[in-house]
């Protein structure tokens, strides 16, 4: 049997993928051990694995077992990961692997079992909040730092109370588990040095808020705001920050206009080279709590806004590459739990979790600006509309549509999805509150 970097599926049953983006260190085997099976993460209807060996015999065959019954043949392939897709929901398994040679046994991996997820509920209390000014308001960002402290940034002017406008906007709304307030973030520009204005871009990690303006990076101290990070360079600036995301707040990620990504720590900043001139819209990643490694992944708005859309990486903190966006469509947003399998829209809503990307029919050319999620099966998606998916089917909540507005973001956890945009001339928020 030919392996090579391909997808290739048996009977239905077992996907296997090889050089996927994922990777799962362990430690050295020994040399009457060299089979190792571990979970990288488990769906309703599906468990990924990854399987490790050190095999070089071109006689032997590996065998997926699983409660002790045989699933799949192939031959050995090192850092492998499969997808068992005939898993049922809420199932307890135990998966082992077997190596034959010349048709008899000569060694096993280690057992793993693991019980598949449930699907999660539809089933939420929906709130509406409206925030209008004399100007059209519009929030672009969420961030929940928990459920009593819940930022949506933007922009939303007002009125003086004698009736005159108030020329510094508002940038962020508040929610402290009582109600929602209108709250300005003073920050540097050139020719003001502290100056309330938009707040384009929001993220919570371990606690900790971070705001982006159009060109700095700012973290929420007490009830201040320090600047970690002043991006702006030269007369014409084209690095406007898009979104920001963090995996642990030691490290901190901003992506925006003509390619830039921005580097943070407490120590300073730095700009990597991203490979493109494409506007960077979203940024998503995880962390390996086995090794504290992290991968982020961003999206790359094409300049046609139709096709050449991309996908781009960051590994070892500040090294850049891309990863495989066949579609190659407009692409504004993404997410991922551990790097596969991965959610991606634009125009229209895709996935990879078998290898290849394939479009969710009922999204075709439905605009989707943000893609956030729990676990594979609790995802959002929203533009002008609001969809859950559970880990079976998608669910559109119709009742939240937006005929004349659009949302721009979503955060979410485990019972609770806000949801930011505008409405007409009103800065809205939605949230939901699963029961």
């Amino acid at each position: 049997m030919k392996h090579s970097k391909s997808l290739i599926k048996f009977l239905l049953l077992v996907i296997i993928i090889t050089g996927w983006a994922c990777k799962v260190t362990e430690p050295p085997q020994t040399e009457e051990n060299k089979l190792q099976i571990t979970v990288h993460d488990i769906g309703v209807k599906e468990v990924y694995l990854n399987i490790q060996t050190e095999i070089s015999s071109s006689n032997s065959t590996l065998a997926l077992q699983r409660n002790g019954k045989e699933i799949v043949t192939f031959s050995p392939i090192s850092d492998t990961l499969i997808v068992d897709t005939t898993a049922e929901q809420g199932n307890t398994y135990k998966y082992k692997l077997v190596l034959n040679k010349e048709g008899r046994q000569i060694s096993e991996s280690n057992e793993i079992e693991l019980t598949t997820l449930n699907p999660t509920s539809n089933d939420y209390n929906w709130q509406i909040i409206e925030f209008e000014g004399y100007d059209p308001a519009c929030f672009q960002d969420v961030a929940i730092v928990n459920e009593n402290d819940i930022w949506a940034v933007g922009e939303v002017d007002q009125y003086n109370p004698d009736g005159t406008y108030d020329w510094q906007p508002y940038g962020a709304a508040h929610y402290d588990g009582n109600s929602w307030k209108l709250v300005k973030v003073p920050y540097r520009v050139e020719t003001h040095p502290e100056w309330p204005g938009l707040i384009n871009a929001a993220f919570s990690a371990n606690g900790y808020l971070f705001f982006s303006t159009l060109g700095s990076l700012l973290i929420k101290n007490g009830d201040t705001w320090k600047e970690l990070g002043y991006f702006v360079s030269g007369t014409v600036f084209t690095g406007q920050v898009a979104a920001i995301w963090s995996p642990d707040a030691e490290n901190i990620y901003c992506v925006g206009g003509s390619g830039s990504i921005y580097y943070c720590t407490v120590y300073g900043w730095m700009k990597l080279n991203s490979g493109t001139s494409s506007n960077i819209t979203d940024i998503y990643g995880f962390k390996d709590p086995a090794t504290g490694k992290y991968t982020a992944y961003m999206a790359v708005l094409p300049p046609s806004y139709a096709g050449d859309g991309q996908i781009l990486r960051i590994t070892e903190k500040t090294k850049v590459d891309t990863v495989s966006w066949e579609p190659r469509h407009y692409i504004y947003s993404l997410w991922t739990k551990k790097g596969f399998p991965m959610y991606a829209g634009g125009v229209g809503l895709y996935a990879n979790s078998g290898g290849k990307w394939k479009e969710f029919p009922e999204f075709h050319n439905e605009i989707i600006n943000k893609i956030r999620g729990t676990g594979l099966n609790d995802i959002y998606a929203v533009g002008s509309k609001i969809s859950h998916y559970n880990g079976i089917e998608w669910k559109t909540f119709d009742q939240l549509s937006l005929p004349y507005g659009v949302y721009n973001s979503v955060a979410v956890t485990e019972n609770k999805i806000v949801a930011v945009g505008w409405s007409g001339n009103k800065a809205i928020i939605i949230v939901g509150s699963r029961y």
